[in-house]
């Protein structure tokens, strides 16, 4: 229902209910409906690591569908009624002022100067700053993670910001500017910070984040029009390929069969566990509203309480069950704060689509947006605006990106009017 609704309209309004549909249905949909038809049968025991099922009674009752299906239609129905709704003044007035600026080749090198050279750094006085440790994981799960651990645990949450959201964001209007312009120096500058954006990414174990930017360019390259729509499949294949070989280099003995495993149920595995644990076992946490960052209210920690029932035998690393943020929103506070939530992803993504990749801001806007809508299928809606993975660090670098330009206009003209007055 959700893919046809959304390719009603034309190709650039419907993106971004087609990546959240698309995303949502294969991270957590076929995974739990899978678990849903078994009742957590052979298949999903056989490739689940160890995942202690004891506790789950429910695997099909009216909750457990309406929770799984429910993004599917929802999320479409009110992203088609806030289609047809004007953009309220409030965001349609900045949001233009803000696309129709712009930045030279001078202001971006600073920036992505400061940027990377903060993210190298700070790796390197901590240590991390070696493909060495990539080497000493290969071959040893447990290392690995105990070295991304420690590198979780030492990095602060603006290295990951600028890593996670900040670099991919001056990447794309690297991208955009040196296509539009033919320009040499914007083509070496978008492969400069790629490639400083890989390099700490494969530093920092973080494999999904290389597939979902690779991914990105791939939609970015087709809204565009510099290739055409197949190329996706083509970018999804290469992002499979790609990942089957990390997981190859780290756990050496591994199979494409559970590459598309760890694709299918990397979410769905938690999902009947959120489903049986609140508020049956576990009461409600609360809805997150980001107090802790300002030391008013203790963080929410669904995450790490999933896991631990998940996988009680693991206790020599804290691990992370991560949840749709619809899902996130039933831990907090049950099934009326699931509707509010689907009906903003709804709102969000007719926003998104109203986005026009016509100029470098409006193009980068588009396309991270596309990424939060991602990151909607994967994490709670507080962690898609603050968090590391939040917008809030798109907002960042463009901002730091276009107050450099416009201070660098503005020296520039006064450096101009002080040789002509002398």
């Amino acid at each position: 229902m959700s893919i046809w609704l959304a390719y009603r309209d034309r190709w650039h309004s419907h993106v971004p209910l087609t990546v959240y549909c698309a995303s949502y249905s294969i991270t957590t949909v076929i995974g739990s409906t899978i678990i849903s038809i078994q009742h957590g049968g052979e298949l999903w025991r056989l490739y689940g690591g160890g995942i202690d099922t004891s506790l789950l009674t429910d695997y099909g009752s009216f909750k457990y569908l309406f929770l799984l299906f429910s993004p599917l239609v929802v999320c479409p129905f009110v992203f088609l009624l806030f289609s047809r709704l004007q953009t309220p003044r409030f965001l349609s007035r900045p949001v233009s002022l803000l696309t129709s600026l712009d930045a030279d080749i001078y202001s971006f090198s600073i920036v992505l100067l400061l940027v990377a050279g903060y993210c190298l750094f700070a790796m390197y006085v901590r240590g991390f700053l070696t493909p060495s440790s990539l080497i000493q994981a290969q071959g040893d799960y447990v290392t690995s993670i105990r070295l991304r651990e420690q590198i979780f645990n030492s990095m602060g949450r603006t290295f990951f910001g600028l890593l996670y959201m900040a670099l991919p964001t001056l990447a794309h209007f690297a991208l955009y500017k040196a296509l539009r312009m033919n320009s040499l120096a914007w083509r070496v500058l978008f492969l400069s910070v790629s490639a400083i954006f890989s390099f700490l990414v494969l530093l920092t174990f973080q494999k999904s984040l290389l597939l979902l930017f690779l991914l990105s360019l791939a939609i970015g390259l087709v809204a565009l029009g510099r290739v055409r729509r197949w190329i996706l499949a083509v970018a999804s294949l290469a992002a499979f390929l790609l990942l089957n070989a990390i997981q190859i280099f780290v756990l050496r003995d591994w199979q494409a069969l559970q590459t598309l495993y760890l694709v299918i149920f990397r979410m769905a595995n938690s999902f009947p566990f959120y489903v049986n644990l609140y508020p049956r076992v576990l009461p409600h946490t609360g809805i997150d509203l980001g107090l802790d960052i300002f030391g008013l209210a203790p963080k929410t920690n669904e995450v790490e309480a999933v896991f631990n029932y998940m996988y009680p035998g693991i206790t020599w690393a804290q691990g992370a069950a991560p949840a749709p943020a619809h899902l996130a929103a039933y831990a907090q506070a049950g099934i009326w704060f699931v509707i509010a939530t689907l009906a903003f992803i709804g709102w969000y993504l007719s926003l998104v689509a109203r986005l026009k990749p016509d100029t470098p801001v409006g193009y980068v806007l588009f396309v991270q947006g596309l990424v939060g809508a991602y990151y909607l299928t994967q994490i709670a809606v507080r962690g898609f605006l603050t968090t590391s993975y939040g917008l809030i660090w798109v907002l960042v670098a463009l901002l730091l990106l276009l107050a450099t330009a416009q201070l660098l206009k503005y020296a520039t003209m006064n450096v101009r009017e002080m040789l002509n007055w002398t």
